[in-house]
């Protein structure tokens, strides 16, 4: 049977149960914490708390939450580890870079024919938290994060799609998007996926039995549903996982 990574090590995939698919524990800056956060951070407190909510959702049936916090949301797993040692939700984590506009300085000068001539490290970062391990802890992400938030995007934010696409290439890992409904960004997401053959090769682990649906929310936009559907249906993949519209509430 399949298996997914989780902050635990590998589940069956029919293990997972019940599964929320995008849950951040924390969003955060690392940084911002361990420099100006002694007012108004209390770690011990903190992941306590994130222990009891996580432990009142497994008591409502959820099995599963997935956590789409890279680089840029504050991305911890040592102390992902700390909670998930007291829980028994399933935790699926994520490699990946959030940011909107520019890329962090540690990849702007490193990469093919830049100051630092190399081949791009963010392939080779993101596959080996994928297929080692993420900053030597052991737990393995299960898939990639990024952000298409503009309306065009900057020759930084490309480059990190490429990089994303490409690690989905080579290593499998299927991949979230941060998109704009306004600025329908999933349109961009699929031009550069197509263009590093990364819709190819999720069409072929489709084929091999790896995956079943491709899913959006679209962020309540019809036209983006619509346009999702297209691709989908494009592909052969006459399978969606959509949003379920919101429970009407009763007038106040």
């Amino acid at each position: 049977m399949a298996v997914v990574e989780t902050v635990r090590g590998p589940v069956d995939l029919g293990n997972l149960g019940q599964t929320l698919m995008h849950e951040h524990v924390y969003v955060l800056s690392t940084e911002h914490v361990q420099n100006y956060g002694s007012d108004w951070w209390d770690e011990e407190a903190m992941v306590a708390r994130a222990i009891d909510k996580l432990n009142a959702v497994y008591a409502k049936g959820i099995r599963t939450i997935v956590d789409p916090t890279v680089w840029g949301l504050g991305r911890d797993i040592p102390r992902m580890q700390r909670i998930a040692a007291q829980t028994e939700l399933n935790i699926i984590v994520a490699t990946g870079l959030y940011v909107y506009e520019e890329l962090p300085q540690q990849y702007a000068y490193r990469g093919p024919g830049l100051l630092i001539d190399m081949p791009e490290p963010m392939v080779t970062d993101f596959s080996r938290d994928i297929t080692e391990g993420i900053a030597g802890t052991g737990v393995k992400a299960a898939f990639l994060k990024f952000a298409l938030e503009t309306p065009e995007p900057s020759p930084g934010i490309e480059r990190i799609a490429r990089a994303i696409a490409r690690t989905h290439v080579e290593t499998g890992a299927p991949i979230t998007v941060h998109t704009s409904g306004p600025h329908q960004t999933g349109r961009t997401a699929v031009r550069i996926f197509t263009e590093e053959g990364a819709i190819e090769a999720l069409v072929a682990a489709r084929k091999a039995g790896k995956l079943r649906f491709i899913g959006f929310t679209g962020h309540k936009d019809p036209r983006v549903h619509l346009y999702m559907l297209e691709v989908a249906a494009k592909h052969g993949m006459t399978d969606a996982l959509a949003p379920a519209p919101e429970p009407r509430r009763p007038a106040a």
